[in-house]
């Protein structure tokens, strides 16, 4: 009965070492089998993540095509409406960005064929109707009604709204996608094994990690919020900064005008050599001080976008007579030989800006004057014939043989209060504005200007103004004979 006893007690603890063998075996294999379904599921939810957040890139990437496409559209109708170059702007801008986006597309759908063959489809019809729309550009360059007839036959409008029909079926499917897939997200966290504790680890650390994630995207919005809440403030005051400057600058010319103006009635009444050289002094830093608020008037109203052109029919030879009765005293004073020069055959007169025009040749050969202590300044006025026999392209050089400007200036020369460095003392004589007011008046009339040095050899600044109308008048002061015949198109 003992042996019976004893053998049962056996039997029992064996029995219960191999259940508890068995719970242990279970209990690993329940763990490994949960740890293994449990990188599995967040494995295939990685997946379909991924999958999501390229569906969402893919849409963005579509919402920039169709903004890119609203810029084509917007510029090539500005400028078929006002034929004025600075609206082709956003259709640039959109031309050279659609390649980026495009080439994004391709690569986010590389493994989706019926997606990525409707982006080709989209990317063949975006670059035929860029060719129309240039089309209607370079019509319009040359004639606005033939343009307008173009843009009247609705081809481009056909083809654009063709592309964003396009757009909303493929940003349709992406959306039918992005909802199947956060529906798939849900389920598979649904039905993941999180009984685990490494499984629970696992999503303790995702939800932390999330959660982080979401604070730092919320940090990083209110950064980008408050940059763009102090860009638009510093605009702002930029733009008062003009405004002030342009009022107090206009205030106070006013007075100088006058303290200059008695000063030259007071000089006719000296007699005392110690007073007119007093008198004369004053003249002249008055004089100073007026040049710099004149330069500082028209800075501001470049800025503020109020500087308005008066074209007027000018003679470049009076322009040239103009600058050599300025320029010919202080150039002789220092020994210099100052020439301007105008091609025989150009036309008598043509249609720009010519107190502009004066004001830009001002300050370059100004600068050539204080810049040159030997040599000579030379000013070439020559044109280029255009396909239309109304217009010229005028082309004006000043070159002269002074200090130079180092190669690494010739860029920044043309900024506000920049100067080259090279020679601090003169360069104390001025603001550093007037080659800032040279580039920005010759691209408000529609050129461009450049510069070209060499140290201690000298500079040369190349002026073009392209399609310049020839003006079928003489300008006011010229009087014409009427016995002379006068060919406007020489």
């Amino acid at each position: 009965m003992e042996f019976t006893r004893k053998t049962g007690e056996y039997m029992r603890l064996q029995t219960g070492k191999q259940f508890y063998k068995l719970v242990v075996v279970a209990w690993l294999t329940f763990s490994l089998g949960s740890v293994v379904l449990a990188l599995i599921s967040w494995h295939q939810l990685s997946a379909r993540m991924d999958y999501g957040r390229q569906v969402t890139l893919t849409r963005d990437e579509l919402h920039e095509v169709n903004d890119s496409l609203l810029g084509l559209e917007t510029g090539e109708r500005g400028y078929v409406i006002t034929g004025d170059k600075i609206f082709l702007e956003p259709f640039t801008t959109a031309e050279t960005n659609l390649p980026a986006h495009f080439e994004n597309l391709v690569a986010l759908v590389h493994n989706d064929p019926p997606m990525l063959e409707s982006i080709a489809k989209l990317r063949a019809d975006t670059q035929a109707g860029i060719s129309s729309q240039h089309e209607v550009i370079n019509l319009r360059a040359k004639s606005f009604d033939k343009a307008v007839a173009m843009v009247s036959t609705g081809k481009l409008k056909v083809m654009m709204d063709d592309l964003r029909s396009q757009i909303a079926n493929l940003e349709e499917i992406l959306h039918d996608r992005q909802l199947a897939t956060r529906r798939e997200i849900f389920s598979r966290v649904f039905h993941a094994n999180l009984a685990t504790l490494v499984a629970g680890v696992f999503g303790i650390g995702a939800g932390l990690l999330a959660l982080w994630l979401s604070y730092v995207a919320v940090k990083q919005k209110k950064h980008e919020h408050e940059l763009t809440e102090a860009k638009l403030q510093a605009e702002h005051s930029n733009q008062e900064k003009t405004v002030f400057l342009a009022n107090m600058s206009h205030e106070i010319r006013t007075p100088m005008n006058a303290i200059l103006g008695f000063s030259e009635l007071l000089q006719s009444n000296l007699r005392e050599p110690k007073h007119r050289q007093y008198l004369q002094s004053i003249r002249s830093s008055a004089g100073s001080l007026l040049l710099l608020i004149n330069d500082i008037l028209d800075m501001s109203k470049i800025e503020a976008g109020v500087m308005e052109l008066r074209p007027e029919p000018t003679d470049l030879r009076e322009i040239c007579d103009f600058i050599r009765t300025l320029f010919s005293e202080p150039a002789a004073k220092k020994q210099l030989r100052l020439e301007c020069h105008v091609a025989g055959n150009l036309p008598h007169a043509v249609l720009i800006d010519r107190i502009r025009l004066r004001q830009i040749l001002v300050n370059l050969v100004g600068n050539a004057v204080k810049f040159t202590d030997k040599g000579d300044i030379e000013v070439r006025v020559t044109w280029e014939k255009q396909q239309t026999s109304s217009q010229v392209t005028l082309v004006i050089e000043i070159q002269d043989t002074g200090v130079g400007i180092p190669q690494d200036k010739l860029d920044a020369i043309f900024k506000p209060f920049v100067q080259a460095g090279a020679h601090l003392e003169k360069e104390k004589q001025g603001t550093g504005l007037g080659l800032s007011i040279v580039k920005r008046l010759t691209e408000i009339m529609g050129g461009n200007v450049t510069v070209a040095s060499v140290m201690e050899q000298g500079s040369a600044f190349h002026l073009r103004f392209p399609n310049v109308p020839i003006s079928t008048r003489l300008p006011a002061a010229e009087k014409s004979s009427p016995s002379e015949e006068t060919n406007f198109n020489e």
